[in-house]
């Protein structure tokens, strides 16, 4: 069995990276048994997770076919990254990975390439060869690689993919979402704004819009999980795909 171990930023980073994944022939893991061993030291954990009883336990999303097995590590921001695989690393025997990926969005007012060089400095400390760039992959034994969403070189997150999805998949609720949030930046005061006026708050507001409108009532983890937010013909998803790819060498 081929391990990757990959860490992104959020859940809805963790759910698009499972619709490539699955798109790759690989499928979820719900239950425990069905785990390959070789994860077990990640599924082990104590509960409540550091006393937090409304945490959610930090237990990686699994896929998996008859030849590779990957886990998506929920990190819940960049400055976890170095964190979580170094206590990863501790319990994980690191000979028997065959790749370690990340994905890292780009919302922040550096620069992807200053992100990923700030990033990069600290995850050589645990593994020692890293690519040079974004996006590409070095080879092994123990292939490695940062994606910075949404295409190693425009500040963005991955709604910015999500949404070119939305255009192709649903060009007449893509607007009707885009005027919705507008007229509530108009309408809405004080705190209400707060998240909005975040850098990507608007766009996923969108993205949430649409996914309100496709599974009522559920996460937009679901949606990405079950509708159209996968368009195998975009350039930029495509690179992502490809450095997925890559990563558990297919």
């Amino acid at each position: 069995m081929i391990f990757t171990y990959l860490l992104v930023e959020g859940t809805h980073d963790a759910a698009f990276a499972g619709r490539i994944l699955r798109h790759a022939g690989l499928n979820p893991i719900r239950l425990a048994e069905q785990v390959d061993a070789f994860w077990s030291p990640l599924i082990k954990l104590p509960f409540p997770h550091r006393g937090d009883l409304l945490k959610r336990m930090p237990v990686p999303y699994f896929y998996q076919n008859n030849d590779v097995s990957v886990a998506i590590h929920v990190v819940g921001g960049d400055g976890s990254f170095a964190d979580t695989l170094q206590e990863s690393l501790a319990v994980l025997p690191i000979t028997r990975l065959a790749a370690v990926g990340i994905l890292l969005d780009a919302d922040s007012e550096k620069a992807p390439s200053v992100r990923f060089d700030e990033l990069r400095a600290t995850l050589l400390a645990y593994i020692p060869v890293w690519p040079n760039q974004p996006g590409a992959v070095a080879e092994g034994p123990l292939r490695t690689g940062v994606f910075v969403l949404p295409d190693n070189t425009s500040h963005g997150t991955l709604e910015d993919l999500l949404l070119e999805s939305a255009a192709l998949s649903w060009p007449e609720t893509l607007p009707l979402a885009r005027d919705f949030v507008a007229n509530a930046q108009a309408t809405l005061t004080g705190a209400d704004l707060r998240e909005l006026r975040r850098p990507a708050g608007v766009k996923k507001a969108t993205v949430a819009c649409i996914g309100t409108l496709l599974r009522p009532g559920k996460s937009i983890q679901a949606s990405i999980d079950d509708n159209g937010w996968l368009a195998i013909h975009s350039p930029r998803q495509q690179n992502l795909q490809t450095f997925l790819n890559r990563l558990i060498g297919r």
